[in-house]
Formats: C-alpha cells, structure tokens, sequence
C-alpha cells in the first residue's frame, strides 16, 4: 500500500514489466544463461580467445544483476542503451562464434528486451539481431538459410513484442487497480503499511507515515521503517507475539491469515502520542508459506481522548455524588443539632420565660445565639469555597504586622485565653517582620489549622506555630502531638466535607482544609502536611509575597 500513485521510474522496468507469477521463472532462466556463459567463457580462456571470455564475463555481470533486480523488484541496474550494446555484442560473437547454435540465442534475448527495456530500444535491438544473424547466415551459407533466420526470427521478434504488450496492458489494469484501491483507502482514512516476512523494514503509507510523524518528500515514497521501533514499550512484546504467530506456519496457497485487533500507541519523533487500531494479515504463496505481512491502521486517537474525557466526566461525576452525599450528611449533622438547641430554647422561653432566673434566662438566649452563630460560620465556609471555585475571591497582599496578626487569629481561635490558649505557642522570625500578605485570607489559612490542631490533640500537648521569612515568600508551620491523619485519608484530606475517618464524635464540617489550599493557592503557594496516625500532624504553608494566583 503505498496511499497515493507516484509517478513511473523510468528505471524501474524491470519491476513493472515482469508479472509476479513470471518473476521465479526468468530469474531461473537468466541464473541458467550465467551456467551456460561460464562454461563457454572458460572454454575460450582455456583456448586462449580472451576476447570471447570477456564478453562471456561481461554476459554473466549483466545476467546476475538483472536477475537479482527482477527478483527483488528493483529498478534495472543499467541503462536501456547500454544493456542493448552488451547484448548486441554477446549476440554477435556467439554467433560467430557457434554459427547457427548462436542463432538460437537471438529469441530469449529479444523477449528479455522486450521486457526490461523501453519499446524503441527493443525494436532496436530485433533489428540489428536480424541484420547481425542474416548477413553470418549469407556469407557462410546460402541465401535461403539467411532467409528462413530472418523471418524466424522476425516472427519471434512479432511474439516477443506481442507478450510484453499483453505484461504491459496487465500491469497497467494493476496501475489503475491499485489507484483505485489508494483512492479509496485516503477517502477511508486508512493507513497501511506491507513487508516481506523475511524482511524487518515496512513500507509505510503516505497517511500512516503521516500519523507517524515521519519526514515525506513530496512525489517519493516515505521512507521504510521497523514498526517496533515506534511503538511504545508496553506494547512491543505483544506486538512481536502477534507478529510471531502470524507468519509461522501455513495457510492454504495463495491463502492468507488474519491476526485479532490490536490498539497500539505509537509514540512519534517529536514525542507526541498517536493510537492506532491495527489489523495485520499474512499472504501466502504458492506453497502456503507466508511471504508478506500486510497491516491496516486507524487512527483513534481522538476516539481514545474522547472515553478518558468521558471517563474523567464520570470520575468527576462520582466525585460530586460523592460530595453531595457528604454534604447532605454533614448540613443534617451539623445544622440540626444547633437547630434542636435553639428550638427547645425558644420552647424554655415561651412556656418559662417569665418564671426564669435571669441568669438562666441569658444562659438561654446564649445558646440560642451560638447555635445561630454556628450554622452562620458554616454558611459563610461554604459560601467562600463557592466564590473561590468561582474565581470571584480576591488575593489583595499588603504589608502586615505578622507578630500582631499571627497573635490575633490565636487570640481569635481561642478567646478569653485560657489553658488552650497557652498551649499554641507562636514563632515569628524575624519578630519584625512585615510580609505582604492578604490578611483575610491569612486569617483563614492559620485560624483553621490552629483551630484544628488544638480540636485533634490531647488537652495539655503543646502546639507550635512557626513563621519564617524567606527570600520570595513566607513560610508557615502548625505542628501538633495529636490523634494524627490515616494515610487512607491523606489523598482526599483537602476535598470540601471530606473528615478523617479517626475523628470520633469531634464536630466539625470538613471544609476548613479546603479553605485552607484554596487560601494558600491565592497567594500563589502550597500546602503539604506530613502526617502519622496516633503520632501528631505537620502542616507546611508557604505563601508568596506580594503576588496572586
């Protein structure tokens, strides 16, 4: 298959001119003309006639090219003019030299002619064989032996001349065949690619050469190329089982065997990714024997880009049933059990509110307040998450007191002081330093991790919150000593309502984290945490200056 038609070589007759049924058979008959012009050469050498061996030696030159150029289908080693004159010159010296045996080789040379030269040069060449072998005939024989050889061998030359027109129109039937066949394999976005078995080297189509990514001149084939040598690793050693099994043992003649469909990525020269779907198929010769391999390809690699687009919707799809089902666990959770406090409060209130103390009163009012206050927050979590998956949520860095900000988000995250409050410890180096940073979201990132960190370890275990100034950025530290993350968790540990599954009855709604990496990710930095089960957890912050994401 070569994908599109190329223009004839005017050098390649020998290839187009000989039918493949033919191509064993002359090439046997040219391998018998080299016995017959070795013995005859070594004769004459014997005899001391080195211009007869010469020639006889030059006989067998030309007839091993030739039969290895038609054997192996290529183009005629020697021009039409010069093969002429060497044969013009080996036919006039076996005629005189074996008289009206060397007569003889006048047909077989003018059919070989016919064959591998244009039709002027042959005609040419039946023209001077007769000449040659008539005037041998009148000058040592009679006129009508000349005769008789001259209309023999013109009858031969008409023959001659009629069999390479009939191999000619055939060939031609097989040009169109295979133009045809070319048309309809580019209409069909086909690739195709044949080799003989024996050898390792495939002969690409144009359009398989183009998904390949191999170098094309316009008007010539691409160039051959070993199909391992472009398929990706995980697929060659399939590929070579397949191929294996294909081309051993036999079929019926002329019979072919096919191999299952394979998808195959083909990595090209410039490093990009192509799939193909292939099929291969072995052609078998008269004895049942593979002797080629052909192979179709299409291209799939939008197919292929299409199921993991699709794949990824439905992971993604997953993910968000996933997350809607935590969400609705977590808002039943979460917003009921204020909701309960401030339904039975307002309850106390209105069957006795009067009859109660004032202190009991307020302490009423209280809860009603922080449950109110409660589900507030966790509104105002989830509303933020939405506005920053919505890129409306603004990185506005500006130089802050970090030693004043850092102690009143601890301040914040426990107020009134207290036990808790002494266990965040806070390092800030240098004391004095004023980073440019956006407040807000700073308040977010450490407000969370503090928070979590005094909710998640033992009461009396110190926590440590360090700030060093770096040279683009600043980076922070919350470490703890307490109930640590499972590695299970570790993957999905900053998914929104996503909790570690060693929480216990601790409350909390799994969206502080979250809030946390999407804070961290305005401001252009990360966030990594190293963790253990039972062993306390590191987080790492860095957040650069001065610039958003």
């Amino acid at each position: 298959m070569t994908g599109h038609s190329l223009p004839p070589d005017p050098r390649a007759h020998a290839s187009l001119r000989i039918v493949d049924t033919q191509r064993k058979p002359v090439t046997w008959a040219l391998l018998a003309a080299v016995v017959f012009f070795l013995l005859l050469g070594g004769k004459n050498f014997w005899q001391q006639e080195y211009v007869v061996a010469g020639l006889c030696a030059l006989a067998i030159v030309v007839a091993l090219l030739y039969a290895h150029a038609i054997y192996r289908r290529l183009p005629n080693p020697l021009s039409d003019i010069a093969l002429a004159f060497i044969v013009v010159g080996v036919l006039a010296v076996t005629i005189h030299k074996r008289d009206l045996v060397g007569v003889l080789w006048a047909p077989p040379l003018m059919l070989m002619m016919h064959l591998v030269s244009r039709r002027q040069v042959s005609i040419g060449f039946d023209t001077l064989a007769m000449l040659i072998a008539a005037v041998h005939c009148y000058q040592h024989h009679d006129v009508d032996t000349a005769f008789r050889v001259t209309v023999i061998l013109l009858i031969t030359s008409a023959f001659a001349h009629i069999y390479a027109r009939n191999v000619e129109g055939h060939h031609r039937v097989l040009d169109e065949q295979r133009e045809h066949l070319d048309l309809l394999v580019r209409c069909a976005a086909v690739g195709g690619m044949e080799w003989a078995v024996d050898d390792e080297r495939a002969q690409p189509s144009e359009r398989l050469a183009h998904w390949m990514g191999l170098p094309t001149t316009p008007g010539e084939a691409p160039p051959r190329i070993r199909l391992q040598d472009l398929v990706a690793a995980e697929h060659r050693d399939e590929l070579a089982r397949l191929l294996a099994e294909l081309v051993h043992g036999h079929t019926e003649p002329h019979g072919s065997r096919h191999s299952p469909p394979q998808d195959l990525r083909v990595v090209r020269p410039d490093g990009q990714e192509v799939w193909l779907h292939a099929e291969f198929m072995a052609l078998s010769d008269a004895d049942g024997k593979p002797v080629k391999v052909v192979a179709t390809f299409i291209d799939i690699s939008r197919l292929r880009a299409a199921e993991a687009d699709t794949l990824a919707a439905l992971k993604r799809q997953q993910e968000l049933n996933e997350l809607r089902a935590r969400f609705v666990a977590m808002t039943s959770h979460e917003f009921r059990t204020p909701l309960a406090a401030i339904l039975s409060s307002a309850e106390l209130l209105d069957h006795y509110g009067e009859r109660l103390p004032a202190d009991e009163r307020q302490a009423v009012l209280k809860g009603i307040h922080d449950g109110v206050h409660r589900m507030t927050r966790m509104l105002d979590r989830i509303l933020l998450i939405n506005k920053a998956d919505a890129q409306m949520l603004e990185c506005q860095p500006r130089p802050i007191d970090l030693t004043h900000v850092m102690t009143a988000i601890a301040n914040e995250v426990v107020p009134g002081g207290g036990p808790d409050r002494e266990r965040l410890q806070l390092h800030v180096s240098p004391p004095d330093m004023q980073p440019s940073l956006d407040a807000k979201l700073l308040h977010h990132i450490m407000g969370n991790l503090m928070s979590n960190a005094l909710k998640y370890s033992p009461p009396l275990s110190l926590v440590t919150v360090q700030a060093v100034q770096l040279m683009d950025g600043v980076e922070f530290k919350v470490e703890d000593q307490g109930i640590g993350i499972p590695q299970s968790d570790l993957p999905e540990l900053f998914e929104p309502f996503h909790r570690g599954a060693n929480v216990g009855e601790r409350k909390g709604t799994g969206l502080g984290l979250t809030i946390v990496k999407k804070s961290a990710e305005l401001h252009g930095g990360q966030v990594n945490v190293s963790s253990e089960a039972g062993r306390g957890t590191r987080f790492t912050v860095f957040l650069r200056q001065g610039e958003t994401a």
